[in-house]
């Protein structure tokens, strides 16, 4: 296999996780419904799993766009360089999926629930506070 199989792979690998990940934020828009609707965490599962049915249709263009282009027909095997490309660019992907995704999720849908409420998000009042607790634990439970 050449590096872009691997980060093909990978890359399918990562729509997998992101497909369960979708499926995850559908059980966070039910939760939401019982405080008050929100349509937010259905919107971010449905990108979600647009994005994961992309990437498991065209990982190899995915691996295109983050690798060097490589000839196929020399299948040797892959140098020290190539792994440490392939291990970063596959860090870099969780790092962004596990860290950055979730906490700016839960950001934007307790935000829509607070203008769902009526609540201007530049006057925190009591009411505010109250709600931001209650939607954040109920995004916090798995």
């Amino acid at each position: 296999m050449t590096s872009q199989q691997y980060v093909g792979l990978f890359v399918r690998l990562f729509a997998i996780w992101l497909f369960f990940v979708a499926v995850q934020a559908i059980g966070v828009g039910i939760a939401l419904d019982s405080h008050g609707h929100s349509i937010a965490p259905y919107v971010i599962a449905g990108l979600q799993g647009l994005a994961a049915v992309t990437l498991w249709c065209f990982p190899m263009f995915v691996a295109e766009k983050l690798m060097p282009q490589t000839n196929c027909e020399t299948r040797t095997p892959i140098s020290a360089i190539e792994v440490a490309t392939v291990a970063c660019i596959v860090l870099g992907l969780w790092l962004c999926v596990a860290r950055v995704f979730p906490s700016l999720t839960r950001y934007v849908s307790v935000a829509l629930v607070l203008l769902h409420e009526d609540v201007p998000l530049r006057r925190w009042t009591r009411r505010a506070w109250r709600l931001w607790s209650r939607a954040s634990s109920s995004l916090s439970r798995p």
